[in-house]
């Protein structure tokens, strides 16, 4: 089950000091609602490549 790393296993996961799960480099954007996290998500999947 080799596979390829695409656009979504580009970026490193960490572990902080408190345990706490974190996508290194990535950025928190506060959205209202699904649809607008979606179009932000598109964005940085676009923005990777």
């Amino acid at each position: 089950l080799l596979e390829t790393r695409n656009a979504l296993t580009k970026l490193d996961t960490r572990i902080d000091m408190n345990n706490m799960v974190y996508v290194d480099g990535a950025r928190e954007i506060e959205v209202e609602n699904s649809d607008e996290a979606l179009e932000l998500f598109c964005k940085g999947i676009l923005s990777i490549n």
